[in-house]
């Protein structure tokens, strides 16, 4: 279109974190036992996360700590490949990882390993952790995992600092 002019895009700058510790954690009886199939989707403000747990969602506001009802969820009931799913912050900044051989996450900024937890510290069940995802700035974590004392799923979200 001649003339066209698009509309700058907002810059968005990633936070600068150091560590994590939990925030939040609760139990949610719809994460599924297989790795990669639970998903936390976070707003670019970092205030809600929408939880994606086989074929639910739930909305969580981090704020008031609050997790809504299950919802239906397009993507994943239409083939969304869960385990494709980038596991970054929005610019690559930081990222995430999970090795359940050891039972433990790494975060990382900038190629640079800044914190590892085990499953022990996040209050999970052995070496069972199904999911980690990081928010568009970095500063918060999801894990989905089993509770050690009920065996139910459950969700560890961390707030970086």
């Amino acid at each position: 279109m001649p003339g066209y002019v698009p509309p700058a895009r907002p810059t968005m700058l990633e936070g600068d974190y150091s560590d994590w510790t939990i925030y939040d954690s609760f139990e949610d009886a719809e994460i599924t036992c297989f790795e990669w199939r639970n998903m936390a989707i976070f707003d670019l403000d970092e205030t809600e996360a929408f939880l994606l747990a086989d074929n639910k969602a739930k909305k969580y506001t981090i704020a008031t700590k609050t997790l809504g009802a299950s919802v239906f969820n397009p993507y994943i009931e239409a083939g969304f490949p869960m385990g494709m799913s980038p596991i970054r912050s929005a610019y690559g900044t930081y990222v995430v990882m999970i090795d359940n051989a050891k039972g433990t996450i790494y975060i990382t900024k900038k190629g640079a390993l800044l914190k590892t937890l085990t499953y022990t510290a996040l209050g999970l069940l052995d070496a069972n952790i199904m999911s980690v995802n990081i928010s568009p700035k970095g500063k918060y974590v999801a894990v989905a995992g089993f509770d050690p004392t009920s065996g139910n799923p459950k969700w560890v979200v961390l707030a970086g600092s």
